[in-house]
């Protein structure tokens, strides 16, 4: 597993693997929303040892990190995921894509 905040979403989603064709992400996911408190506990360490309110740093450093990392924008950015598409076409997307899977044109 990658140190890349998003290599678990890339693991789950298929990415390295030849028969993948494309990965799509919906505009309005996000990945591993938990792992953003997490994450800074170990990155901002110091920081939140230093505090005076723990868990409110805590929380502001998290919603910063899930902001920087951990959006489907990010995803498509650094090339994890192919194509964003937008929730109201997802049905539309998914179906042509299966459409070419099968065969289609």
């Amino acid at each position: 597993m990658g140190r890349h905040p998003l290599s678990g979403a890339a693991a789950i989603a298929g990415l390295g693997f030849s028969d993948i064709g494309k990965v799509y992400g919906r505009t309005a996911a996000a990945f591993a929303t938990d792992a953003a408190r997490a994450a800074v506990g170990v990155v901002h360490r110091r920081q939140l040892s230093a505090a005076e309110d723990v868990e409110a740093l805590r929380g502001q450093l998290a919603d910063e990190y899930f902001s920087e990392h951990l959006r489907a924008e990010t995803a498509a950015a650094s090339g994890f995921v192919d194509e964003l598409v937008e929730p109201v076409d997802t049905r539309d997307r998914l179906a042509s894509a299966l459409w070419t899977l099968a065969g289609g044109l």
